[in-house]
């Protein structure tokens, strides 16, 4: 999500060519309400937060500007504006207390693709016109970025946080099911979310929340009773779901974990079990933080690439391995196939590998390439060195 503050950053909403739901439907929900689980009623995002309020997780209260009424908006219509400033009323205390206004797009937060920084959300929305404002603005950047896709809008509460974060319920560079991963900073989660801080990170173990792992400067307040309850999110989260899930989440001024974002860990993200070794390995010197959003757009593929065009010249991997990606992002942080490149090895999965001939033929392949190439690497590098001047 795009994060911006209230009254600096605006969209004009321009409905030619929006795409709009039927026009029959509920205008507006709470998240308790019948129906406001309904994907296609109020976005992926907020049916999730639904969902888990119907568990009884802890989630903020909050209404949506569903699909239909945010279509409207689209095509230059008015909101309900006497139903929207009762709820208003109700969830801002008369406007005496800040709101958070978030994007909720049926296409975010899919098994295949969570869509993250794609859409606009506003923090600290003060007053009953930069509210409307705040919704314009969110329901603006579905055209913005040319989403056809329809658009709600989720409302709730800005609580004041003691620490936030993110929580995988798995080890993403492993997909080991039996440890979670965390990343924790004092503050919102939206600063790692867009990447202006890296946070503190930490491998948990599913039962308990003891760190067998931790990367980062020292958290106050991340306790062990705060890890156990972090584990604890993780695996109701993973029981109402259905599958481990990637959490956005806060300890609040009373010291309360919220649930503020659950969306199933995108399978691009998760290696499958028993899969090859992952590590930030020789791009850890280059890359040693998290990415924000617009860093992984710039960098993780063009590195993918060359990672690729590296081993498909010298033959040091076979087409299988090529086939696959090579370098994956978790939580904003690079990791490439260890096993790919040489650093760790891969998987054998039965006795027949332990005999098979083409893996030394392969590194004995590679090796000679790599002397012919060390050999002619004055010699490129002359002729690069000659083009660049030229160009």
């Amino acid at each position: 999500m795009r994060v911006t503050t209230a009254g600096l950053s605006w969209f004009t909403v321009d409905a030619v060519g929006a795409a709009a739901p039927p026009d029959t439907g509920p205008l507006l929900l709470d998240l308790g309400d019948f129906g406001s689980d309904r994907t296609e009623l109020v976005g992926a995002k907020a049916a999730n937060l639904a969902r888990a309020s119907y568990a009884g997780l802890p989630v903020l209260p909050g209404f949506v500007v569903t699909t239909h009424a945010a279509a409207r908006v689209r095509r230059g219509e008015q909101l309900p504006e006497q139903a929207l400033r009762t709820r208003w009323k109700q969830l801002s205390g008369n406007g005496t207390r800040a709101l958070i206004v978030r994007s909720s797009s049926v296409a975010e937060d899919s098994a295949t693709s969570s869509m993250a920084g794609r859409f606009d959300s506003v923090l600290d929305v003060r007053g009953w016109d930069g509210f409307l404002d705040a919704v314009r603005q969110v329901v603006g950047s579905a055209d913005a970025v040319g989403s056809d896709a329809p658009i709600a809008v989720l409302v709730q509460p800005m609580s004041t946080a003691q620490l936030g974060g993110v929580l995988f319920g798995l080890d993403p560079l492993t997909g080991d099911r039996r440890r979670l991963f965390a990343s924790v900073v004092a503050g919102l989660p939206e600063e790692i979310v867009s990447g202006a801080a890296t946070g503190t990170s930490v491998v948990l173990s599913r039962g308990l929340g003891r760190a067998l792992e931790t990367v980062g400067p020292q958290v106050p307040g991340l306790t062990a009773g705060l890890r156990y309850r972090l584990a604890a999110l993780a695996r109701r989260t993973r029981s109402v779901f259905g599958s481990p899930q990637d959490m956005e989440w806060l300890v609040d001024a009373d010291g309360v974990l919220r649930l503020l974002q659950s969306r199933p860990v995108t399978a691009a993200a998760v290696p499958p079990r028993h899969s090859r070794p992952l590590g930030t390995a020789p791009i850890a010197e280059t890359f040693p933080d998290a990415l924000s959003t617009l860093e992984r757009d710039l960098w993780q593929r063009p590195l993918d690439e060359g990672i690729r065009a590296a081993l498909e010249l010298s033959g040091a991997a076979s087409r299988a391995v090529l086939s696959r990606p090579l370098v994956h992002s978790f939580g904003g942080r690079l990791a490439v196939d260890l096993a790919a490149i040489g650093a760790a090895p891969g998987p054998r999965r039965s006795w027949l590998d332990l005999i098979d001939p083409r893996t030394g033929l392969r590194k004995l392949r590679a090796a000679w390439r790599i002397g012919r190439l060390r050999t002619a690497y004055p010699m490129l590098v002359e002729d690069l060195v000659d083009q660049v001047d030229e160009q």
